[in-house]
């Protein structure tokens, strides 16, 4: 629960990210998903690059989560430009995104190239062909 995430000193939100994130019921994880938003505002702009998004990706490498939690990583990370550090910064939302278009699952994809149009709309032309053209191509 959020007061649990918010009042629990000893861990991280990212620990209780991985906890939530690591149940067997889907309904839970997807719930977890919508307040990614909230951990990454308590881990601040550099843990969320550096922490957050990197143990996303490697658990969508993984196929750790099912189609509805992924479609939900999907569509809250083409709005996580703010969280991340701003447009200078919304690059490194790319691994996670990119990692979802190689999903079999339609739905998962179709998600991730909205929410990755949605974030190279923020970005220059250098960023785009320095950060995505590379993943693209």
């Amino acid at each position: 629960s959020l007061p649990a995430l918010m009042a629990s000193e000893s861990s991280s939100p990212l620990d209780f990210l991985i906890e939530e994130l690591a149940s067997d019921n889907p309904q839970q994880c997807v719930q977890c998903v919508s307040r990614l938003r909230v951990i990454a505002l308590a881990l601040g702009h550099e843990k969320t690059r550096s922490d957050l998004l990197p143990y996303l990706t490697g658990e969508i490498e993984q196929g750790k989560f099912t189609d509805e939690v992924q479609v939900s990583i999907a569509e809250v990370l083409g709005s996580f430009t703010d969280f991340v550090g701003g447009p200078s910064e919304a690059h490194c939302l790319f691994p996670p995104l990119v990692a979802l278009c190689s999903v079999e699952e339609s739905t998962v994809r179709d998600q991730a190239v909205s929410s990755i149009n949605q974030i190279g709309k923020q970005l220059s032309k250098a960023q785009l062909q320095t950060h995505l053209v590379p993943t693209v191509l």
